[in-house]
């Protein structure tokens, strides 16, 4: 499944970001309810890895294949905004790009 990252912390030895890849690999891009997500496969541990790319809050997400890294995001999308909903907090309106007039 994926991982919100809400009051967790980073483990020493956790599983590689996304952040962490190099410019030669091949970006994949999602959208669903306004929010990006970008992933790229690991070779290492053969999973899609993903971020949720238009917010600040950190969401992340991963999966086997295709298909199940794509629910994945939905998921993880749909889990941050039930999260809000329940703490009472406004959810972070994703960033749009901004064009020139």
């Amino acid at each position: 499944m994926q991982t919100l990252g809400m009051n967790q912390g980073e483990a020493k030895g956790s599983k590689p970001s996304p952040r962490d890849r190099h410019f030669d690999e091949e970006i994949y891009m999602l959208s669903y309810k306004g929010y990006v997500g970008s992933y790229v496969f690991d070779e290492k541990t053969s999973l899609f890895l993903g971020r949720v790319s238009n917010i600040e809050f950190p969401i992340t997400f991963q999966g086997k294949s295709l298909e199940s890294t794509e629910q994945s995001f939905r998921d993880a999308i749909n889990d941050y905004l039930d999260w809000c909903k329940k703490h009472g907090k406004f959810p972070e309106r994703p960033l749009k790009e901004k064009t020139r007039s």
